[in-house]
């Protein structure tokens, strides 16, 4: 259910519920972060197989209001998703490595995912009172099961 939005260098953002409203979006990024998380260990076991390096990958999720439209002026046009939750989720994702993880989001869109009809599948450890860089103040995140680093 979500979309690829944009590829930002190595990154890329994908969005749920932006581009085709829908009422568990939430949900449905939790659900796409376990599956791209079990994706990914199986490739970092065939690296560490093979003794290649493996890479360092972080998933960030964040819910919130987005603006979403084309940007640009006339000869360049880009579809675009911008917003407070589109920051903060990239901050996230950075904080991945401060926290030794693969895959972060804040404890009230694990809530939201939850409402939603999520079920994680596995324990969800929640942790207080961090310091994202570049967020204001601090914030409870959900280290979601099976993604540490």
């Amino acid at each position: 259910h979500g979309s690829i939005t944009t590829f930002l260098g190595d990154g890329v953002m994908v969005t749920f519920g932006a581009v085709r409203p829908n009422e568990t979006f939430a949900a449905d990024a939790l659900r796409c972060a376990d599956e791209l998380a079990s994706q990914l260990t199986r490739w970092c076991d065939a690296c560490r197989t093979l003794s290649i390096a493996v890479p360092g990958i972080g998933i960030g999720i964040e819910s919130g209001r987005v603006t979403c439209g084309a940007i640009g002026g006339e000869g360049r046009l880009e579809y675009a998703v911008i917003g407070d939750a589109v920051n903060r989720a990239a901050k996230l994702q950075n904080h991945t490595k401060a926290e030794g993880v693969r895959a972060l989001t804040t404890e009230q869109t694990f809530k939201r995912a939850a409402a939603q009809g999520y079920v994680a599948r596995g324990a969800v450890e929640i942790r207080r009172d961090r310091e994202v860089a570049g967020v204001p103040g601090r914030m409870d995140v959900a280290v979601l099961a099976d993604m540490h680093a």
